[in-house]
Protein backbone atom coordinates (compact mmCIF):
# COMPACT_ATOMS: atom_id res chain seq x y z
CA UNK A 1 0.00 0.00 0.00
CA UNK A 2 1.65 3.42 -1.09
CA UNK A 3 2.32 5.94 1.81
CA UNK A 4 0.03 8.54 2.52
CA UNK A 5 1.63 11.74 2.40
CA UNK A 6 1.02 13.94 5.41
CA UNK A 7 2.04 17.22 7.07
CA UNK A 8 3.29 18.63 10.68
CA UNK A 9 1.87 21.55 11.98
CA UNK A 10 1.13 23.21 15.18
CA UNK A 11 -2.72 24.48 15.31
CA UNK A 12 -3.14 27.67 16.97
CA UNK A 13 -6.52 27.82 19.07
CA UNK A 14 -7.18 31.76 19.68
CA UNK A 15 -10.40 32.38 21.18
CA UNK A 16 -11.85 35.98 21.34
CA UNK A 17 -13.99 37.35 24.19
CA UNK A 18 -16.66 40.17 23.53
CA UNK A 19 -13.49 42.61 24.51
CA UNK A 20 -11.52 41.95 21.92
CA UNK A 21 -8.65 40.30 23.84
CA UNK A 22 -7.08 37.51 22.37
CA UNK A 23 -6.00 34.33 24.52
CA UNK A 24 -4.01 31.52 23.11
CA UNK A 25 -5.32 27.93 24.19
CA UNK A 26 -3.54 25.96 21.85
CA UNK A 27 -2.71 22.40 22.90
CA UNK A 28 0.88 20.52 21.19
CA UNK A 29 1.30 19.41 17.68
CA UNK A 30 -0.62 17.87 15.02
CA UNK A 31 -0.80 15.67 12.01
CA UNK A 32 -2.90 16.08 9.38
CA UNK A 33 -3.93 13.86 6.62
CA UNK A 34 -3.51 14.47 2.86
CA UNK A 35 -1.81 17.91 1.97
CA UNK A 36 -4.49 20.63 0.80
CA UNK A 37 -5.72 23.72 1.48
CA UNK A 38 -7.86 23.98 4.76
CA UNK A 39 -10.51 26.76 4.84
CA UNK A 40 -13.32 27.01 7.02
CA UNK A 41 -15.44 29.97 7.41
CA UNK A 42 -18.18 31.10 9.33
CA UNK A 43 -21.23 32.64 7.33
CA UNK A 44 -23.91 33.35 10.20
CA UNK A 45 -24.92 33.20 14.05
CA UNK A 46 -28.35 32.02 13.26
CA UNK A 47 -29.20 32.19 17.04
CA UNK A 48 -29.73 34.22 19.41
CA UNK A 49 -30.64 37.18 17.10
CA UNK A 50 -32.65 39.74 17.35
CA UNK A 51 -35.04 40.04 20.44
CA UNK A 52 -34.91 36.95 23.24
CA UNK A 53 -37.85 37.28 26.10
CA UNK A 54 -36.61 37.22 29.22
CA UNK A 55 -35.34 33.88 30.59
CA UNK A 56 -35.83 32.42 26.99
CA UNK A 57 -33.66 29.38 26.79
CA UNK A 58 -31.64 29.64 23.67
CA UNK A 59 -29.35 26.80 22.19
CA UNK A 60 -26.52 28.93 20.16
CA UNK A 61 -26.57 28.14 16.50
CA UNK A 62 -23.66 28.77 14.01
CA UNK A 63 -23.67 28.31 9.78
CA UNK A 64 -20.06 27.13 8.67
CA UNK A 65 -18.99 26.26 5.29
CA UNK A 66 -15.84 24.20 3.98
CA UNK A 67 -14.58 26.35 1.04
CA UNK A 68 -11.37 24.66 0.45
CA UNK A 69 -10.60 20.97 -1.36
CA UNK A 70 -10.20 18.66 1.64
CA UNK A 71 -12.57 16.95 3.85
CA UNK A 72 -11.76 19.44 7.01
CA UNK A 73 -12.05 18.47 10.98
CA UNK A 74 -12.24 21.59 13.01
CA UNK A 75 -13.20 23.13 16.63
CA UNK A 76 -15.89 25.65 16.93
CA UNK A 77 -16.11 28.14 20.25
CA UNK A 78 -19.48 30.10 20.93
CA UNK A 79 -19.24 32.68 23.45
CA UNK A 80 -22.11 35.68 24.79
CA UNK A 81 -20.88 38.61 27.38
CA UNK A 82 -22.91 41.59 28.28
CA UNK A 83 -22.18 44.42 26.41
CA UNK A 84 -23.00 46.84 29.46
CA UNK A 85 -20.42 45.24 31.63
CA UNK A 86 -18.24 43.36 29.14
CA UNK A 87 -18.44 40.35 31.44
CA UNK A 88 -18.51 36.99 29.43
CA UNK A 89 -21.18 34.26 31.16
CA UNK A 90 -20.68 31.75 28.07
CA UNK A 91 -18.24 29.50 26.49
CA UNK A 92 -18.66 26.55 24.86
CA UNK A 93 -16.85 24.29 22.53
CA UNK A 94 -18.03 21.58 19.55
CA UNK A 95 -15.61 19.96 17.30
CA UNK A 96 -16.47 18.19 14.60
CA UNK A 97 -14.35 15.77 13.11
CA UNK A 98 -14.54 16.13 9.23
CA UNK A 99 -17.15 18.54 7.05
CA UNK A 100 -16.82 17.72 3.30
CA UNK A 101 -15.09 20.37 0.03
CA UNK A 102 -18.30 22.43 -0.56
CA UNK A 103 -20.27 21.73 1.73
CA UNK A 104 -21.98 23.34 4.85
CA UNK A 105 -23.52 22.48 8.53
CA UNK A 106 -25.40 24.52 10.65
CA UNK A 107 -23.40 23.78 14.55
CA UNK A 108 -25.50 23.67 18.06
CA UNK A 109 -23.82 24.47 20.93
CA UNK A 110 -25.08 23.63 24.61
CA UNK A 111 -28.48 25.50 25.50
CA UNK A 112 -28.26 28.81 27.79
CA UNK A 113 -30.75 28.78 30.32
CA UNK A 114 -31.46 32.67 29.22
CA UNK A 115 -31.53 35.75 32.05
CA UNK A 116 -33.27 38.50 33.40
CA UNK A 117 -31.23 41.11 32.73
CA UNK A 118 -32.75 42.92 30.00
CA UNK A 119 -29.94 44.78 27.72
CA UNK A 120 -27.93 44.39 24.68
CA UNK A 121 -25.69 41.24 24.39
CA UNK A 122 -22.91 40.34 21.98
CA UNK A 123 -22.17 37.04 20.41
CA UNK A 124 -18.86 35.73 19.27
CA UNK A 125 -17.72 32.78 17.24
CA UNK A 126 -14.72 31.32 16.70
CA UNK A 127 -13.11 28.71 14.59
CA UNK A 128 -9.95 26.59 15.29
CA UNK A 129 -8.64 25.23 12.19
CA UNK A 130 -5.05 23.73 11.20
CA UNK A 131 -3.51 25.79 9.07
CA UNK A 132 -6.60 27.86 7.84
CA UNK A 133 -5.65 29.24 4.50
CA UNK A 134 -7.99 32.21 5.11
CA UNK A 135 -8.34 33.29 8.68
CA UNK A 136 -10.75 36.15 8.40
CA UNK A 137 -13.48 34.31 8.15
CA UNK A 138 -12.95 32.14 11.04
CA UNK A 139 -14.65 34.62 13.57
CA UNK A 140 -17.79 36.58 13.58
CA UNK A 141 -19.52 38.91 15.92
CA UNK A 142 -23.76 39.28 16.26
CA UNK A 143 -25.97 40.97 19.02
CA UNK A 144 -28.88 40.41 20.40
CA UNK A 145 -31.19 41.85 23.20
CA UNK A 146 -32.85 40.50 26.66
CA UNK A 147 -36.30 41.88 27.02
CA UNK A 148 -39.59 41.26 28.29
CA UNK A 149 -42.97 41.18 26.62
CA UNK A 150 -45.59 43.24 28.05
CA UNK A 151 -49.19 41.16 29.15
CA UNK A 152 -50.97 44.44 27.31
CA UNK A 153 -55.10 44.75 28.23
CA UNK A 154 -56.87 43.09 25.45
CA UNK A 155 -58.56 45.03 22.90
CA UNK A 156 -58.23 48.35 21.00
CA UNK A 157 -57.08 51.08 23.24
CA UNK A 158 -55.35 54.07 21.82
CA UNK A 159 -52.01 55.04 22.96
CA UNK A 160 -49.93 58.22 22.70
CA UNK A 161 -50.33 60.47 19.76
CA UNK A 162 -47.54 60.72 16.92
CA UNK A 163 -45.77 64.17 16.82
CA UNK A 164 -47.09 66.89 15.30
CA UNK A 165 -43.58 68.85 14.53
CA UNK A 166 -41.88 69.52 12.52
CA UNK A 167 -44.35 69.70 9.80
CA UNK A 168 -47.20 70.31 11.71
CA UNK A 169 -49.24 68.18 9.84
CA UNK A 170 -51.20 64.74 10.36
CA UNK A 171 -50.38 61.52 8.80
CA UNK A 172 -52.33 60.70 5.58
CA UNK A 173 -51.39 59.04 2.30
CA UNK A 174 -47.71 57.52 2.75
CA UNK A 175 -47.97 56.92 6.48
CA UNK A 176 -46.30 53.48 7.21
CA UNK A 177 -44.87 51.47 10.56
CA UNK A 178 -42.36 48.84 10.14
CA UNK A 179 -41.37 47.10 13.56
CA UNK A 180 -37.41 46.52 14.37
CA UNK A 181 -36.72 43.18 16.26
CA UNK A 182 -33.53 43.93 17.89
CA UNK A 183 -34.45 46.77 19.36
CA UNK A 184 -37.49 46.66 20.05
CA UNK A 185 -39.37 49.91 18.30
CA UNK A 186 -41.57 50.80 15.68
CA UNK A 187 -40.70 53.34 13.21
CA UNK A 188 -42.58 54.98 11.09
CA UNK A 189 -43.14 57.91 8.23
CA UNK A 190 -45.99 60.22 7.90
CA UNK A 191 -46.51 60.65 4.53
CA UNK A 192 -48.70 63.65 3.64
CA UNK A 193 -45.47 65.28 1.89
CA UNK A 194 -43.75 65.59 4.80
CA UNK A 195 -40.48 64.34 5.91
CA UNK A 196 -41.08 63.74 9.24
CA UNK A 197 -39.82 60.52 10.83
CA UNK A 198 -39.92 58.57 14.16
CA UNK A 199 -39.63 56.02 16.30
CA UNK A 200 -41.85 54.61 19.35
CA UNK A 201 -40.76 53.10 22.21
CA UNK A 202 -43.68 50.07 23.38
CA UNK A 203 -43.32 50.31 26.84
CA UNK A 204 -42.77 53.79 27.88
CA UNK A 205 -45.65 54.87 25.26
CA UNK A 206 -43.03 57.54 24.09
CA UNK A 207 -42.39 58.73 20.52
CA UNK A 208 -39.08 60.05 19.37
CA UNK A 209 -37.96 62.43 16.34
CA UNK A 210 -35.23 61.02 14.12
CA UNK A 211 -33.64 62.31 11.14
CA UNK A 212 -36.11 63.29 8.51
CA UNK A 213 -36.25 61.60 5.44
CA UNK A 214 -33.88 62.83 2.41
CA UNK A 215 -36.13 65.83 0.41
CA UNK A 216 -34.22 65.41 -2.74
CA UNK A 217 -35.61 63.02 -5.41
CA UNK A 218 -34.21 63.07 -9.39
CA UNK A 219 -33.12 66.65 -8.72
CA UNK A 220 -36.15 67.80 -7.68
CA UNK A 221 -38.11 68.45 -3.81
CA UNK A 222 -40.09 65.34 -3.27
CA UNK A 223 -41.11 64.57 0.03
CA UNK A 224 -42.64 60.96 0.72
CA UNK A 225 -46.55 60.23 -0.47
CA UNK A 226 -48.31 57.97 -1.62
CA UNK A 227 -46.73 54.94 -2.39
CA UNK A 228 -43.93 55.38 0.62
CA UNK A 229 -43.56 52.12 2.38
CA UNK A 230 -41.38 50.94 4.98
CA UNK A 231 -39.99 48.02 6.02
CA UNK A 232 -37.06 46.33 8.76
CA UNK A 233 -34.28 43.81 7.99
CA UNK A 234 -34.95 43.04 12.13
CA UNK A 235 -31.59 44.00 12.75
CA UNK A 236 -29.75 47.40 11.41
CA UNK A 237 -31.59 48.80 8.81
CA UNK A 238 -35.17 50.34 7.26
CA UNK A 239 -35.67 50.10 3.76
CA UNK A 240 -37.93 52.59 2.12
CA UNK A 241 -39.57 53.49 -1.16
CA UNK A 242 -40.32 57.15 -1.10
CA UNK A 243 -43.39 57.47 -3.49
CA UNK A 244 -45.23 60.16 -4.82
CA UNK A 245 -44.51 59.38 -8.18
CA UNK A 246 -41.11 58.80 -8.09
CA UNK A 247 -38.11 55.70 -8.33
CA UNK A 248 -36.32 56.54 -4.90
CA UNK A 249 -35.58 53.80 -2.63
CA UNK A 250 -33.49 54.46 0.79
CA UNK A 251 -31.91 52.67 3.83
CA UNK A 252 -32.37 54.05 7.01
CA UNK A 253 -29.20 53.24 9.03
CA UNK A 254 -30.72 52.76 12.73
CA UNK A 255 -27.20 52.98 14.64
CA UNK A 256 -25.81 55.83 12.68
CA UNK A 257 -28.97 57.69 12.27
CA UNK A 258 -28.84 58.50 8.81
CA UNK A 259 -30.84 58.02 5.03
CA UNK A 260 -28.79 56.40 2.41
CA UNK A 261 -29.89 56.49 -1.65
CA UNK A 262 -29.88 53.07 -3.10
CA UNK A 263 -30.45 52.09 -6.45
CA UNK A 264 -33.74 53.29 -7.52
CA UNK A 265 -36.84 50.79 -8.28
CA UNK A 266 -37.15 49.90 -11.56
CA UNK A 267 -39.04 52.08 -14.18
CA UNK A 268 -39.95 48.77 -15.81
CA UNK A 269 -41.73 47.93 -18.79
CA UNK A 270 -44.58 50.63 -18.81
CA UNK A 271 -42.22 53.06 -18.09
CA UNK A 272 -44.24 53.47 -14.41
CA UNK A 273 -43.06 55.46 -11.08
CA UNK A 274 -43.96 54.20 -7.65
CA UNK A 275 -47.74 54.90 -6.98
CA UNK A 276 -50.37 54.01 -3.80
CA UNK A 277 -50.61 50.64 -3.72
CA UNK A 278 -47.19 49.84 -3.47
CA UNK A 279 -45.97 47.41 -0.29
CA UNK A 280 -42.69 45.44 1.00
CA UNK A 281 -41.74 42.91 2.86
CA UNK A 282 -38.05 41.71 4.02
CA UNK A 283 -37.11 38.19 3.37
CA UNK A 284 -34.22 35.76 4.05
CA UNK A 285 -33.78 33.35 1.65
CA UNK A 286 -30.86 30.18 1.51
CA UNK A 287 -28.72 32.74 3.47
CA UNK A 288 -29.40 35.83 0.54
CA UNK A 289 -31.24 38.52 2.19
CA UNK A 290 -34.12 40.67 -0.13
CA UNK A 291 -36.70 43.03 0.24
CA UNK A 292 -40.07 41.97 -2.23
CA UNK A 293 -41.51 44.94 -3.49
CA UNK A 294 -45.18 44.67 -4.85
CA UNK A 295 -44.85 47.99 -7.09
CA UNK A 296 -48.35 50.81 -7.18
CA UNK A 297 -50.19 50.09 -9.04
CA UNK A 298 -50.35 48.64 -11.90
CA UNK A 299 -48.93 44.79 -11.32
CA UNK A 300 -45.29 44.58 -11.54
CA UNK A 301 -43.30 42.53 -9.08
CA UNK A 302 -39.45 42.87 -8.35
CA UNK A 303 -36.81 41.81 -5.46
CA UNK A 304 -34.13 43.75 -4.31
CA UNK A 305 -30.61 42.01 -3.65
CA UNK A 306 -29.88 43.92 -0.19
CA UNK A 307 -25.89 42.54 -0.84
CA UNK A 308 -25.28 43.84 -4.52
CA UNK A 309 -28.13 46.87 -4.22
CA UNK A 310 -29.68 45.65 -7.49
CA UNK A 311 -33.12 44.81 -8.57
CA UNK A 312 -34.53 41.92 -9.96
CA UNK A 313 -38.04 41.92 -12.67
CA UNK A 314 -40.01 39.00 -11.10
CA UNK A 315 -43.36 37.28 -12.81
CA UNK A 316 -46.01 39.74 -12.74
CA UNK A 317 -48.48 39.76 -9.43
CA UNK A 318 -51.70 37.81 -10.64
CA UNK A 319 -55.25 40.14 -10.56
CA UNK A 320 -58.59 39.39 -10.17
CA UNK A 321 -60.87 41.69 -12.53
CA UNK A 322 -58.64 44.64 -13.28
CA UNK A 323 -55.26 44.84 -13.89
CA UNK A 324 -53.87 47.02 -11.19
CA UNK A 325 -53.16 47.02 -7.43
CA UNK A 326 -54.40 50.31 -6.14
CA UNK A 327 -54.28 52.03 -3.17
CA UNK A 328 -54.74 49.97 -0.03
CA UNK A 329 -53.60 46.92 -1.75
CA UNK A 330 -50.74 45.07 0.80
CA UNK A 331 -47.91 42.53 0.68
CA UNK A 332 -47.71 39.92 3.52
CA UNK A 333 -45.33 37.56 4.11
CA UNK A 334 -45.44 34.06 6.46
CA UNK A 335 -41.59 34.09 7.86
CA UNK A 336 -41.53 30.73 6.11
CA UNK A 337 -42.04 29.90 2.08
CA UNK A 338 -44.86 32.04 1.03
CA UNK A 339 -45.95 35.73 0.17
CA UNK A 340 -49.91 37.11 -0.08
CA UNK A 341 -50.41 39.60 -2.05
CA UNK A 342 -54.15 40.97 -1.42
CA UNK A 343 -55.89 43.30 -4.13
CA UNK A 344 -57.65 46.32 -2.83
CA UNK A 345 -61.06 48.17 -4.56
CA UNK A 346 -61.75 45.49 -6.72
CA UNK A 347 -63.66 41.54 -6.25
CA UNK A 348 -65.60 38.82 -8.07
CA UNK A 349 -69.18 40.25 -8.64
CA UNK A 350 -70.59 36.98 -9.80
CA UNK A 351 -70.51 36.01 -5.88
CA UNK A 352 -73.58 36.36 -3.94
CA UNK A 353 -70.97 36.47 -0.93
CA UNK A 354 -68.38 38.53 -2.09
CA UNK A 355 -64.45 38.43 -1.47
CA UNK A 356 -61.53 40.26 -2.67
CA UNK A 357 -58.76 38.81 -4.77
CA UNK A 358 -55.72 37.32 -2.82
CA UNK A 359 -52.85 35.79 -4.65
CA UNK A 360 -49.74 33.02 -3.32
CA UNK A 361 -46.46 33.14 -4.08
CA UNK A 362 -43.79 30.64 -3.42
CA UNK A 363 -40.47 32.11 -2.71
CA UNK A 364 -38.93 28.81 -3.49
CA UNK A 365 -39.31 28.33 -6.77
CA UNK A 366 -39.82 32.87 -7.38
CA UNK A 367 -43.52 32.34 -8.63
CA UNK A 368 -46.96 32.99 -8.34
CA UNK A 369 -49.36 29.64 -7.78
CA UNK A 370 -51.19 29.44 -11.03
CA UNK A 371 -54.75 27.51 -9.47
CA UNK A 372 -54.39 28.24 -6.32
CA UNK A 373 -56.41 31.97 -5.93
CA UNK A 374 -57.48 32.66 -2.29
CA UNK A 375 -60.90 34.70 -1.05
CA UNK A 376 -59.56 38.66 0.07
CA UNK A 377 -61.22 40.19 3.01
CA UNK A 378 -65.30 40.28 2.69
CA UNK A 379 -66.75 43.15 1.14
CA UNK A 380 -69.36 42.86 4.13
CA UNK A 381 -68.58 43.86 7.78
CA UNK A 382 -69.54 46.21 10.77
CA UNK A 383 -69.85 49.73 9.82
CA UNK A 384 -71.31 51.90 12.79
CA UNK A 385 -73.31 49.39 13.98
CA UNK A 386 -75.02 48.02 11.46
CA UNK A 387 -73.32 45.46 8.43
CA UNK A 388 -72.84 46.96 5.10
CA UNK A 389 -71.11 46.35 1.96
CA UNK A 390 -67.75 48.32 1.84
CA UNK A 391 -64.23 47.87 -0.42
CA UNK A 392 -61.26 47.17 1.22
CA UNK A 393 -59.33 50.58 -0.37
CA UNK A 394 -56.94 53.27 1.05
CA UNK A 395 -55.09 52.23 3.96
CA UNK A 396 -55.78 48.69 3.41
CA UNK A 397 -52.75 47.06 5.32
CA UNK A 398 -52.01 43.39 6.51
CA UNK A 399 -49.44 41.48 8.58
CA UNK A 400 -48.25 37.87 9.48
CA UNK A 401 -49.04 36.87 12.96
CA UNK A 402 -48.80 32.87 13.84
CA UNK A 403 -50.49 31.46 11.02
CA UNK A 404 -53.32 34.15 10.09
CA UNK A 405 -52.73 37.22 8.01
CA UNK A 406 -54.65 39.80 9.96
CA UNK A 407 -55.87 43.31 7.98
CA UNK A 408 -57.62 46.70 8.38
CA UNK A 409 -59.73 47.41 5.39
CA UNK A 410 -59.24 50.78 5.47
CA UNK A 411 -61.68 52.77 2.92
CA UNK A 412 -63.05 54.85 5.85
CA UNK A 413 -64.26 51.50 7.60
CA UNK A 414 -63.58 50.28 11.00
CA UNK A 415 -63.06 46.92 10.19
CA UNK A 416 -60.44 44.63 11.44
CA UNK A 417 -60.04 41.16 10.26
CA UNK A 418 -58.39 37.98 10.59
CA UNK A 419 -57.82 35.00 7.66
CA UNK A 420 -57.03 31.54 8.28
CA UNK A 421 -55.31 30.92 4.76
CA UNK A 422 -55.02 27.09 5.54
CA UNK A 423 -59.32 27.25 5.15
CA UNK A 424 -59.45 30.01 3.06
CA UNK A 425 -61.89 32.11 5.40
CA UNK A 426 -61.84 35.25 6.88
CA UNK A 427 -63.37 36.42 10.38
CA UNK A 428 -64.18 39.67 11.43
CA UNK A 429 -62.73 40.76 14.79
CA UNK A 430 -63.23 44.13 17.27
CA UNK A 431 -63.95 47.00 15.32
CA UNK A 432 -61.65 50.16 15.56
CA UNK A 433 -62.79 52.53 17.63
CA UNK A 434 -64.04 55.97 16.08
CA UNK A 435 -63.69 58.12 18.66
CA UNK A 436 -60.52 59.01 19.44
CA UNK A 437 -57.95 61.75 21.08
CA UNK A 438 -59.14 63.52 17.75
CA UNK A 439 -62.32 64.65 19.24
CA UNK A 440 -64.46 63.23 15.87
CA UNK A 441 -65.67 60.04 14.67
CA UNK A 442 -62.31 59.07 12.67
CA UNK A 443 -62.08 55.75 10.67
CA UNK A 444 -59.22 53.87 8.86
CA UNK A 445 -58.39 55.57 5.85
CA UNK A 446 -55.26 56.99 3.78
CA UNK A 447 -52.08 57.22 5.96
CA UNK A 448 -53.33 53.51 7.49
CA UNK A 449 -50.71 50.67 8.44
CA UNK A 450 -50.50 47.59 11.10
CA UNK A 451 -47.56 45.79 12.41
CA UNK A 452 -47.35 43.01 15.51
CA UNK A 453 -44.88 43.69 18.33
CA UNK A 454 -44.83 42.25 21.78
CA UNK A 455 -48.41 40.02 22.21
CA UNK A 456 -49.80 43.06 20.04
CA UNK A 457 -50.99 44.89 16.94
CA UNK A 458 -50.05 48.21 16.65
CA UNK A 459 -51.90 50.88 13.81
CA UNK A 460 -51.94 53.97 12.75
CA UNK A 461 -55.40 55.10 11.62
CA UNK A 462 -54.39 57.67 9.03
CA UNK A 463 -57.39 59.66 8.00
CA UNK A 464 -55.36 62.99 8.65
CA UNK A 465 -55.29 62.46 12.28
CA UNK A 466 -52.25 61.45 14.52
CA UNK A 467 -53.90 58.83 16.71
CA UNK A 468 -51.43 55.54 17.51
CA UNK A 469 -53.54 52.32 18.29
CA UNK A 470 -52.79 49.32 20.39
CA UNK A 471 -54.98 45.51 20.18
CA UNK A 472 -53.90 43.68 22.87
CA UNK A 473 -53.89 40.10 22.46
CA UNK A 474 -53.73 37.22 25.03
CA UNK A 475 -49.70 35.28 24.54
CA UNK A 476 -50.13 32.15 22.96
CA UNK A 477 -53.90 32.36 23.56
CA UNK A 478 -54.95 28.99 22.04
CA UNK A 479 -58.55 28.29 23.76
CA UNK A 480 -58.91 24.81 25.64
CA UNK A 481 -61.46 22.93 23.49
CA UNK A 482 -64.15 21.74 26.14
CA UNK A 483 -65.62 18.05 25.35
CA UNK A 484 -68.46 19.33 24.54
CA UNK A 485 -66.52 21.61 21.40
CA UNK A 486 -64.66 18.29 20.13
CA UNK A 487 -67.88 16.13 20.16
CA UNK A 488 -69.90 18.36 18.08
CA UNK A 489 -66.76 18.75 15.88
CA UNK A 490 -66.16 22.66 16.46
CA UNK A 491 -62.54 22.22 15.81
CA UNK A 492 -62.61 20.06 13.09
CA UNK A 493 -62.46 20.93 9.43
CA UNK A 494 -65.55 22.72 7.77
CA UNK A 495 -66.95 20.92 4.87
CA UNK A 496 -68.51 23.54 2.78
CA UNK A 497 -71.05 23.11 0.21
CA UNK A 498 -70.67 25.50 -3.02
CA UNK A 499 -73.19 28.10 -2.97
CA UNK A 500 -73.54 28.17 0.87
CA UNK A 501 -71.39 30.17 3.09
CA UNK A 502 -72.12 31.01 6.64
CA UNK A 503 -69.91 33.58 8.67
CA UNK A 504 -70.27 35.03 12.29
CA UNK A 505 -68.66 38.54 12.59
CA UNK A 506 -67.07 39.29 15.01
CA UNK A 507 -65.32 36.84 16.73
CA UNK A 508 -64.67 36.69 19.81
CA UNK A 509 -67.24 39.60 20.62
CA UNK A 510 -68.57 41.98 23.29
CA UNK A 511 -71.33 43.92 21.79
CA UNK A 512 -73.39 41.14 19.97
CA UNK A 513 -72.62 40.61 16.36
CA UNK A 514 -73.91 38.73 13.28
CA UNK A 515 -74.64 35.85 11.51
CA UNK A 516 -74.12 36.38 7.89
CA UNK A 517 -75.61 34.12 4.89
CA UNK A 518 -75.45 33.35 1.62
CA UNK A 519 -77.80 31.08 0.06
CA UNK A 520 -78.90 29.73 -3.19
CA UNK A 521 -82.33 28.99 -2.63
CA UNK A 522 -84.84 29.81 -0.01
CA UNK A 523 -84.38 27.69 3.50
CA UNK A 524 -85.52 27.59 6.95
CA UNK A 525 -82.34 27.91 9.16
CA UNK A 526 -82.45 27.85 13.08
CA UNK A 527 -79.87 29.09 14.84
CA UNK A 528 -79.37 28.06 18.79
CA UNK A 529 -76.26 29.15 21.25
CA UNK A 530 -74.99 26.72 24.17
CA UNK A 531 -72.47 27.06 26.59
CA UNK A 532 -69.10 25.12 26.75
CA UNK A 533 -71.35 22.45 29.20
CA UNK A 534 -73.53 21.76 26.41
CA UNK A 535 -76.32 24.01 27.71
CA UNK A 536 -78.84 25.75 25.52
CA UNK A 537 -78.34 29.51 26.87
CA UNK A 538 -79.85 31.18 24.06
CA UNK A 539 -82.37 30.12 20.70
CA UNK A 540 -81.16 33.15 17.90
CA UNK A 541 -83.68 31.55 15.42
CA UNK A 542 -85.90 29.22 15.10
CA UNK A 543 -86.83 27.90 11.25
CA UNK A 544 -86.54 31.69 9.90
CA UNK A 545 -86.90 31.07 6.24
CA UNK A 546 -83.95 33.48 4.69
CA UNK A 547 -82.65 33.92 0.63
CA UNK A 548 -80.44 35.52 -1.27
CA UNK A 549 -77.70 37.10 1.00
CA UNK A 550 -78.57 38.66 4.60
CA UNK A 551 -77.63 38.88 8.41
CA UNK A 552 -79.25 37.22 11.08
CA UNK A 553 -78.68 39.60 14.03
CA UNK A 554 -76.84 37.80 17.17
CA UNK A 555 -77.30 39.09 20.90
CA UNK A 556 -75.43 38.57 23.38
CA UNK A 557 -76.25 40.55 25.95
CA UNK A 558 -76.70 39.34 29.80
CA UNK A 559 -74.33 36.47 28.67
CA UNK A 560 -71.43 35.60 30.99
CA UNK A 561 -67.75 35.86 28.99
CA UNK A 562 -66.87 32.44 27.55
CA UNK A 563 -66.47 29.57 25.44
CA UNK A 564 -70.09 29.19 23.51
CA UNK A 565 -70.89 26.96 20.77
CA UNK A 566 -73.33 28.55 18.12
CA UNK A 567 -75.29 25.53 16.00
CA UNK A 568 -76.76 26.27 12.92
CA UNK A 569 -79.12 24.50 10.82
CA UNK A 570 -80.28 25.27 7.27
CA UNK A 571 -82.59 22.71 6.53
CA UNK A 572 -81.71 19.34 5.91
CA UNK A 573 -78.75 21.03 3.48
CA UNK A 574 -76.50 21.44 6.39
CA UNK A 575 -75.12 21.82 9.57
CA UNK A 576 -72.79 24.19 10.98
CA UNK A 577 -70.97 24.58 14.67
CA UNK A 578 -69.18 27.78 15.33
CA UNK A 579 -66.94 28.34 18.16
CA UNK A 580 -67.54 31.95 20.06
CA UNK A 581 -65.74 33.81 22.16
CA UNK A 582 -67.54 36.52 24.22
CA UNK A 583 -65.72 38.58 26.24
Amino acid sequence: MPNTPTEHARIRIVAINAAGTAHDESDGDFTIGPAGHPDIGITAIVAPTGRVDTSEAVRPQANVWNYGIINTGFTAWFMMSDTTTDVEFYRRSVTVAGLQPGRGSTLEFPEWPGSTIEGPYATLCSLAVVDDTNPANDTMSGSFVVSSTPLWPEGWKEVEQMPLLLSNKPVKRGGWLAYNETNGMIYAGKGYKTCDFYFYNMKLDRWGQLESIPLQEEGRNKPPRKGCKGVSDGQNYIYMTKGNNTLGFWRYDIAGDTWERMTGVPEGPRRKKVKGGTDLVYVVKNDTSWVYLLKGYKTEFYKYDVKNNTWTPLQNVPWGTREKYDKGSFLVYDGENTLYAHQAKYYDRSSAFPYHYMFKYDLRGDSWYAHDTLRGMPLYGLHSGRIKKKKSKDGGSGIWYDHYIYALKGGNTQQFFKCDVSQDSWYELDTVPTNGSTGRKKRVKYGADIVFAKNAFWALKGNKTLEFWRYGIRPGSVLSEPEFLSRYGVAGKVTVRPGWNFEVRPNPLSSGGVVGYSVPYPVAVSARLYDAMGRLVRTVATDREVSGTGFIRLKTENLAAGVYVLRLDAGTVLTRNFKLVIR
